[in-house]
């Protein structure tokens, strides 16, 4: 956002989170949660990458009942 012109980065702020929040707005909208585009379907494909690649990561996790809620959405958003 670094830019010459700071009367601009307001807005160019404005406009990058809208465009953001229009990439991921299925995963606020409660109805679409068990869909295949909702939150609880990205979870699942989460945790079966990860018992996929990294299983002792995985087993991990679902032994100490860590459940993807907790860690996913900054991952998921990388």
């Amino acid at each position: 956002m670094c830019s010459s012109f700071k009367e601009n980065a307001e807005a160019d702020c404005f406009w990058c989170f809208i465009s953001l929040m229009g990439e991921i707005r299925d995963f606020f909208i409660r109805t679409l949660d068990e869909s295949e585009s909702g939150i609880g379907a990205m979870m699942e494909r989460l945790m079966s990458n990860l018992r996929q690649h990294d299983h002792q990561l995985w087993n991990r996790l679902r032994v100490q009942e860590l459940r993807p809620q907790f860690f996913s959405f900054r991952y998921c958003m990388v």
